[in-house]
């Protein structure tokens, strides 16, 4: 069951006239333009993930979407996004709470060119979750991302659990649920 938030959503990725427009919506949307376009349909719940994988700003593998990396939180971001970068703080309590139970949290941005607003932005955040920065969204088309942020819960198989358009709150019923049922 895909969720989005009304009016929360950074915005969507669309075709104008040919070209590849980002389409702002609701109040606190984010402006900008996206490279890349979503060439499938949206990665949903009760699919298998696409293997994502990239080098971590720390410089260590990361890869999502491949059995046996244990339970993961995807989050696809981008720096120019106000509510994406609302969420961060969101994203670092579920790390914080659960992960001791054996949630992973793993952000990918999508910002272009160099990584080195990501990085400001990471550090000054204090985060402790693994971030990736794909300076060619490679992921947006891998799972049919169309706004921004988008959220996944994968199970240790790499099935999505939930899904999430839009900024989510760690008290989100359908992903506090879901995390109880794929946590041990």
């Amino acid at each position: 069951m895909t969720r989005s938030t009304p009016g929360r959503t950074c915005g969507r990725l669309g075709r104008a006239a040919g070209t590849l427009a980002l389409l702002v919506v609701g109040p606190g949307a984010c402006a900008g333009e996206k490279k890349g376009e979503s060439s499938r349909a949206p990665i949903v719940v009760g699919n298998v993930a696409p293997r994502f994988a990239a080098l971590s700003l720390a410089g260590d593998s990361l890869v999502v979407g491949d059995a046996g990396n244990g339970v993961t939180l995807l989050n696809v971001w981008a720096t120019w996004c106000t509510s994406c970068r609302e969420e961060f703080a969101e994203l670092e309590r579920l790390r914080v709470t659960h992960s001791s139970q054996g949630l992973r949290v793993v952000g990918v941005s999508v910002d272009q060119g160099t990584d080195l607003k990501v990085r400001k932005f990471v550090e000054a955040q204090q985060t402790n979750f693994s971030v990736a920065h794909d300076a060619e969204s490679r992921i947006t088309s891998m799972y049919g991302v169309g706004g921004l942020p988008t959220s996944y819960l994968l199970d240790a198989s790499g099935k999505v659990l939930w899904r999430a358009v839009g900024d989510f709150r760690l008290d989100s019923a359908g992903l506090a649920n879901a995390i109880r049922a794929a946590l041990p």
